[in-house]
């Protein structure tokens, strides 16, 4: 009636034996096996809190942990490691001012020649393949 093969039914009855209830679960670890353990954690935190190392940004952290056998890691997980601690947030690089330049204001109205500008880029088909004029 239900169209549901006796194989899926008895798989059913098999995973409500075995866990208590018929909720899937992700098969393979809960924990990846190349996470980061709590002794290399504490290695960055120290090493980056150290009083020569405390302006070194995130690539040179890495670079010299890695030199003073302290840690073996990449600057994206140095950066993981200090924000979840709370202190990468002025590591991350420096952000500098745009150099933006403002648009000249308009005048309200036009009197004579050459009070605004603006610039047109027009092509004109030739009878050569990819060949324009340009205006």
């Amino acid at each position: 009636m239900l169209q549901i093969s006796i194989r899926r039914v008895e798989r059913w009855e098999c995973r409500l034996r075995r866990n208590g209830s018929m909720a899937y679960e992700k098969p393979g670890p809960q924990q990846p096996a190349h996470a980061l353990m709590p002794a290399e954690k504490d290695a960055v935190l120290s090493f980056a809190g150290r009083e020569d190392t405390v302006d070194y940004s995130l690539q040179l952290l890495a670079i010299k942990g890695a030199e003073a056998n302290a840690f073996y890691l990449s600057a994206s997980s140095v950066r993981l490691i200090l924000q979840e601690n709370g202190l990468g947030d002025d590591r991350t690089g420096r952000v500098r001012n745009s150099t933006r330049r403002n648009k000249p204001d308009r005048p309200d109205e036009l009197t004579g020649p050459n009070q605004c500008w603006c610039w047109d880029v027009s092509y004109i088909k030739t009878d050569v393949l990819r060949v324009f004029w340009y205006l």
